[in-house]
């Protein structure tokens, strides 16, 4: 993903977002920041370039309307923070190894908004 942003900012010539990722560097990152930086970019073109969702897709249930801002909770202890002292969980998966044997079919579905 990183090498196709890379590529997508050079072609535009978008300076800011170079330097974005000059800073970053290539993945893996030890920092869950780095990562947010990266999807931030990577959002900043994905916006350009697609239809965005129907507004009704957003609207909270009152059922989970509870203030608490579980994404970053989530966020960080998925991709980890070194400094911050949390391991990755992205880090223990290993499809291949560990789950070779599905007994139904599954669709991992990554959204990022």
């Amino acid at each position: 993903m990183y090498t196709k942003i890379y590529k997508i900012a050079e072609d535009r010539n978008d300076t800011e977002a170079l330097e974005t990722l000059k800073t970053i560097g290539k993945p893996p990152y030890s920092r869950a920041k780095s990562v947010g930086l990266l999807f931030k970019v990577l959002k900043k073109y994905e916006r350009a370039n697609s239809t965005p969702a129907p507004s009704s897709w957003f609207v909270l249930s009152p059922d989970y309307d509870n203030n608490i801002d579980g994404d970053d909770y989530s966020f960080v202890n998925y991709v980890g923070d070194d400094k911050m002292g949390i391991q990755s969980m992205i880090s223990t998966i290993n499809l291949m190894r560990n789950n070779l044997d599905f007994s139904e079919i599954n669709f991992f579905i990554h959204i990022f908004v």
